[in-house]
């Protein structure tokens, strides 16, 4: 995953109001095992989140349940 920020030339035109988005990345996660796993994106947006079991197609059950993810995010 990468996330780049482009700086705004000096003489633009701005407001100063800033305005909160959400951007939802997909991971890719299958095939891992059980457990915690933890991300940092640009080296200063850490979060952590759970895999309660492994993350791979049961192979005589079919698709089984789905994995549930629990996310925490700090903004360090």
């Amino acid at each position: 995953m990468r996330i780049y920020a482009t700086k705004i030339p000096l003489d633009s035109i701005c407001t100063a109001a800033i305005q909160p988005f959400l951007k939802v990345i997909p991971l890719d996660v299958y095939g891992l095992d059980a457990g915690i796993y933890e991300y940092s994106v640009n080296a200063g947006n850490n979060g952590a989140f759970e895999l309660l079991k492994d993350n791979r197609l049961a192979e005589r059950e079919g698709m089984g349940e789905c994995n549930q993810i629990t996310t925490t995010v700090s903004s360090e």
